[in-house]
């Protein structure tokens, strides 16, 4: 199970994370011509994630994949341990939105959304007994990345079985 409250974590998560660090790098980047301009550096696309077709997109992601590994940390906030809520704060102020600190500040403080309109950078909202317990941040294709308290920064599916069990709702950020 994961939420945002402590719990070991396994040690194969170095392996993972190196995978997971590689999927992020060869995201392909088509960027729209803004007052922000990035450099793609010969990226090459695969299937597991959208194209990223804004800055928005191409920061989001960028900031996400520099937290993979990151230990979690209950109440922490720093690449040193990070807690889910931290975790989306931290990545979602690097893209210029100032989110609440808390999983439950953060849904309030989002508009929700259908699953199906979901946008890289959307916020994923989980449940325990009816309430806001843990969130992660929409990488396309049922893809996101979150602080687990098991296994710290990992981009998980929605299509795997806690979450679809725990599901609870997308919240867009208001800007």
């Amino acid at each position: 199970m994961v939420s945002c409250s402590p719990s070991p974590r396994f040690s194969s998560r170095i392996s993972n994370v190196e995978k997971q660090k590689q999927e992020l790098t060869e995201i392909p980047h088509k960027l729209k011509q803004t007052k922000r301009n990035f450099k793609t550096n010969n990226i090459k696309p695969i299937a597991k994630f959208p194209k990223v077709e804004n800055n928005f997109d191409y920061l989001v992601f960028e900031s996400a994949k520099e937290w993979l590994g990151t230990p979690y940390k209950w109440g922490g906030d720093s690449k040193n341990g990070v807690d889910c809520s931290a975790f989306v704060k931290n990545v979602m102020k690097t893209v210029g939105v100032d989110l609440p600190r808390t999983a439950i500040n953060q849904f309030e403080f989002s508009s929700s959304i259908s699953l199906r309109n979901a946008k890289i950078g959307d916020l994923v909202f989980f449940r325990k007994s009816n309430q806001v317990s843990h969130v992660g941040i929409y990488l396309g294709k049922n893809r996101f990345i979150h602080s687990s308290t098991s296994k710290g920064v990992i981009i998980s599916s929605l299509d795997d079985s806690w979450y679809q069990d725990n599901f609870y709702s997308v919240g867009r950020v208001k800007f």
